[in-house]
């Protein structure tokens, strides 16, 4: 487009020369000339200038002035305005870019930034040639054109480059015969080719053979027809490894639709694949790169007929877009609206933007202004540019943002971001229940001290410590204390947070407090309450060892005394004596073994569990040995697995597993009895087991049995005291364990109770 300008430019200059016969021709030509490149530079947004040094004359174009932000020849045209718009710090280049036009040294061109008359900073690309007659200059040309969009655009695309080159995925890319042209250090990584190595060089230097002709030839039937391939292939390294990756291939195409080069993402899964035994990985996601497209211009004449466009829209061609109103592809309800920007680029030459949904439901950003030829508006243009990406992030945004506020105001906790400024703490922002709490109205506590607030220093100081080790340890600190002050003492749990900032900015800190002052009145009045209960069952305990104890002496002598009557006078009175005696005889002997029990049972409480080792298996042995008669008389098998040592009282574990497996002998039915005690490991406890093929228990009954003096058969149907279960849970609860039976009725019970095991006390 560029030599077209100066083509023209020569072609005018040249016209100038002809005999004076020809002038009318050649001026009636040099102002279509000139119309038509007012014309073309309108619509590509490129300026032209020029300096005859021979006439001390110099112009720009319309284009160029407009450029500038000035209307064409609002003002004349100087190298020292020309030099005023440049900024600042790009004014020594320039003069050096012109100063090497001048001495016919022909520069590249140069981009410069220009403060427009508006004060907008924008790029500018200008390019230059000078004109000799001989060692005399003549005269200077050249072009300006903005090009503050495609500098964005090219610092985006290498954005995007060191993105490719430092992404965790090997990427590269290979020409249409399938020759490296391009990979990223990841590839190094992965395949252990260096660049320079696999540059030039076919994918066969990674084959492994592992896969068959038939994969191959799927996979390049697959690209070549412009589809994208995906799957997994076992490669080879350079050093011979062979590894699992997963890869995508992705052809690219040029304009016309024919593919010139694939791009290769790869990733290692040799870990995954060898860990999940080939499991396939459903959640991958692979992804193309991709370009972007650029915004859509579109000319229109004084009628809003587009007359040039240089994008296709959905589902038509430009060819069918040419020719047809402006206001067929705007929304019925927007059409008031781009007719008004539209008319307003028409009439008035008014130049402005507005967002707009579009018919295909995605968001536009439209910028409308005048087209002008010889000074006169000939139509309008506009750029589009598609911002759908950026409106729903902002909608995003903007409901996050609502949300956290929301919940930063509804939390019934003290909520906020702080800074520390020397010796005090200013509050950045709080939320409804910190301004509540301190007794200030809504909004008044943002940008405030804490001092100010009335906050005693003893407590700033607090604050301040643990803002500053949130800071040095990057992890939250938690803390409780009792705010005192003048308005109430309160118990508050907080925790403090250092926020990430740049490295020069003034660290930020977050927190979030909590009133618990009903929380710790209610556990002081837990605690109470537990002392109190404490004493109260110590004093039970106390008093059932000493009743229970006490208690022996007179029922022994009553129980004596019952059986010298029974000896001495048995048949010498009536029947109802004999009977009567019996009774006292037998209630005597039913209330010393209960006393027993029940001394048994305090002396488990009121005396302290020793921290000796137990070997079970001799405590067992015990056991059986004390119930030989019982066994015997029953006929009952007695098996156990290898037991393991515990920690505990030894006396009392004894006690326990007899008053258990002499149950499992007493309740039986006419089956002969079958006992096995068993021990198995569950994390830092043992777990004892003892299990019977008796009577079996109601599941309903189950919390029943561990109760003091709880029986579920009559005194005539089986003898005891009901005190064994509930002795058997004392003994293990003070040993650190529980106990709980699993039976169904008629098919035997197995009584599980857990210890600790020796390995987990020492």
């Amino acid at each position: 487009m560029i030599v077209s300008f100066l083509i023209l430019i020569w072609w005018s200059a040249r016209l100038l020369n002809k005999a004076d016969a020809k002038r009318a021709g050649v001026e009636r030509e040099l102002r279509e000339s000139e119309h038509n490149l007012n014309l073309s530079q309108g619509v590509t947004r490129i300026g032209s200038w020029g300096i005859d040094f021979e006439k001390n004359q110099g112009w720009w174009s319309n284009e160029a002035y407009r450029l500038f932000g000035y209307e064409p020849h609002e003002v004349p045209m100087t190298q020292e305005l020309f030099i005023g718009h440049v900024h600042p710090s790009d004014k020594d280049m320039m003069l050096r870019w012109m100063g090497d036009c001048a001495a016919n040294i022909r520069p590249p061109a140069v981009d410069m930034r220009i403060i427009r008359r508006d004060g907008a900073e924008r790029i500018f690309r200008g390019e230059g040639s000078a004109y000799f007659e001989g060692e005399r200059l003549l005269r200077m040309v050249g072009t300006v054109q903005d090009v503050t969009e495609r500098k964005q655009a090219e610092e985006q695309l290498h954005l995007q480059s060191a993105a490719l080159e430092a992404a965790a995925d090997a990427i590269a890319v290979t020409d249409k015969d399938g020759l490296y042209v391009w990979v990223n250090k990841a590839f190094e990584t992965l395949t252990g080719y260096a660049r320079a190595e696999a540059i030039g060089k076919n994918p066969r230097i990674l084959k492994s053979g592992k896969q068959d002709a038939s994969f191959y030839k799927e996979l390049w039937e697959t690209i070549l027809s412009g589809n994208v391939w995906w799957g997994k292939i076992i490669n080879r390294r350079k050093d011979g490894v062979l590894y699992v990756e997963e890869q995508s291939i992705t052809p690219v195409r040029r304009s016309d639709g024919e593919v010139t080069h694939f791009v290769s993402v790869k990733r290692d899964i040799s870990e995954r694949v060898q860990l999940q035994d080939q499991l396939i990985q459903s959640e991958e996601k692979w992804r193309s790169v991709a370009t972007f497209a650029p915004d859509m211009i579109l000319v229109a004449d004084t009628n809003a007929t587009i007359q040039f466009i240089n994008h296709t829209i959905p589902t038509m061609t430009v060819e069918q877009v040419v020719g047809r109103s402006i206001y067929e592809f705007v929304p019925e309800k927007d059409s008031p609206l781009v007719r008004t920007y539209v008319e307003g680029a028409l009439s008035t030459g008014a130049v402005s933007s507005y967002e707009i949904l579009g018919i295909d439901q995605l968001w536009y950003f439209v910028r409308v202004g005048p087209i002008r030829q010889g000074g006169e508006i000939a139509g309008v243009s506009m750029i589009i540019t598609d911002i759908t990406g950026m409106k729903r992030a902002e909608e995003a945004v903007r409901r996050s943002e609502s949300t956290l506020r929301s919940f930063f105001d509804s939390a019934g906790m003290l909520m906020g971001t702080v800074e520390i400024h020397g010796d005090d703490i200013f509050h950045i922002s709080n939320n409804r229940y910190s301004e509540e709490f301190f007794g200030v109205s809504r909004g008044s506590m943002d940008q405030r001290y804490a001092g100010s607030l009335g906050v005693p220093r003893e407590f700033i100081d607090l604050w301040m410590r643990h803002y500053r080790r949130a800071e040095e340890t990057r992890e939250p600190v938690r803390f409780e204390y009792e705010h005192c002050w003048e308005r109430s003492n309160k118990w508050l749990s907080a925790t403090v947070s250092s926020i990430p900032a740049q490295p020069d900015a003034v660290s930020r800190y977050a927190f979030i407090v909590e009133d618990v002052t009903a929380k710790k009145s209610r556990e002081e009045a837990i605690r109470l309450y537990a002392e109190k209960l404490e004493r109260s069952n110590q004093e039970l305990d106390q008093f059932a060892y000493v009743a229970s104890h006490d208690l022996q002496e007179p029922v022994r002598t009553i129980s004596g005394y019952a059986q010298l009557l029974a000896k001495r006078y048995a048949g010498k009175l009536d029947n109802d004596a004999d009977e009567f005696i019996r009774f006292i005889v037998e209630g005597s002997d039913r209330m010393k073994r209960l006393l027993q029990d029940v001394l048994r049972l305090s002396r488990v409480t009121t005396k302290a569990v020793p921290s000796a080792a137990v070997n079970m298996n001799e405590v067992l042995r015990a056991v059986a040995d004390d119930l030989r008669f019982s066994i015997e008389e029953a006929g009952a098998t007695l098996t156990n697995d290898p037991l393991p040592e515990v920690v505990g009282d030894a006396e009392q574990l004894r006690q326990a597993l007899q008053n258990l497996i002499g149950n499992a002998i007493k309740f039986h039915d006419t089956k002969v009895p079958v006992i096995h005690v068993s021990a198995r490991q569950e994390g830092d406890a043992t777990v004892f087991s003892v299990q019977d093929n008796g009577i079996g228990i109601d599941p309903k009954f189950f919390d029943r049995i561990f109760l003091v003096f709880q029986r579920l058969h009559t005194r005539e149907e089986i003898p005891g005291s009901g005190i064994g279960l509930a002795l058997c849970k004392k003994i293990v609860e003070r040993h650190g364990g529980r106990i709980w039976v699993e039976s169904e009725e008629g098919h035997g019970s197995t009584f599980s109770f857990t210890l600790p095991h020796r390995s987990a006390i020492s």
